[in-house]
């Protein structure tokens, strides 16, 4: 019988360290390695124009997902107008609950649950706002009252690194152009992508095309409505079927309110 005792005891003991184990694995204490990151579409809108910002919580750095949340968004409402905002783009994080009361004076409240949690880089929420173009900055800023990973649900306020917010500081508004323009194109030779800017004093609906040099048509690239300001548009070195094409000289032209004008850019493979 003693054998018997000694055997469970045992076999208990070995069970327990097994579960110690399983439950460091699964906890496993890194420091602090979370990072918050809101992303401006814009930093230098002009007044009356609209940006966007993405609210992205990287949990990439952490063995577990991120479940829950809660925040306090605030800004100068002198500066930022709050006109809207969406769920994340991350399964699961598209319908968080909103408190908007108190948008008109720069104060959003924000929380949210997932279960099933997400790893990587987390979007939860994307606001859009109008520049008013007061002096100052946006002062734009966010600050977690709760996060919590999913299954664990481990309280994850202390492993917050960094809080970077694109546009604390950064969001002042421009004066609108006083006339169309299109600017080179960043980086010009380029290869895996290129950037076109051009600037509108007013509203228009916008021709913007890529052509060979033997004048054929390779892509719209765009063909729509704009808003005044600065706009861009990217070309990754593709036709209208996604095709890649070959490298060489290649011609951007711009039409917009009998405005028009072209430039030249180098593709390399």
């Amino acid at each position: 019988m003693n054998w018997l005792k000694h055997s469970k005891r045992a076999n208990l003991l070995l069970g327990v360290a097994v579960m110690s184990m399983l439950v460091a694995a699964a906890n496993p204490v890194f420091g602090k390695n979370i990072r918050v990151i809101m992303a401006p579409s814009n930093t230098q809108p002009a007044k009356g124009e609209q940006i966007t910002v993405a609210l992205d919580v990287d949990v990439s750095d952490f063995v577990d997902q991120l479940g829950s949340y809660s925040a306090q968004l605030r800004w100068n409402p002198q500066a930022l107008k709050f006109v809207g905002c969406t769920g994340g783009v991350t399964a699961g994080f598209a319908k968080p609950v909103v408190n908007q009361r108190e948008s008109a004076q720069g104060h959003l409240i924000i929380a949210h649950a997932q279960p099933l949690g997400a790893r990587g880089k987390v979007n939860i929420l994307n606001l859009t706002f109008e520049v008013l173009g007061a002096t100052g900055g946006s002062d734009l800023n966010v600050e977690f009252t709760a996060m919590a990973a999913a299954y664990t649900f481990e309280n994850l306020l202390p492993k917050l690194a960094s809080v970077f917010t694109g546009v604390k500081d950064e969001i002042k508004a421009t004066e609108l152009p006083k006339t169309y323009s299109l600017l080179p194109n960043l980086p010009n030779p380029f290869n895996a992508y290129t950037e076109i800017q051009y600037s509108l004093p007013a509203e228009q609906h916008v021709v913007l095309t890529v052509f060979n040099v033997l004048g054929q048509k390779i892509k719209t690239l765009v063909n729509g409505t704009a808003a005044p300001g600065k706009g861009t548009v990217r070309w990754d070195g593709t036709d209208a079927t996604g095709k890649k094409v070959p490298a060489g000289i290649y011609v951007y032209r711009i039409e917009v309110n009998g405005f028009v004008d072209e430039k030249k850019m180098i593709l390399i493979r």
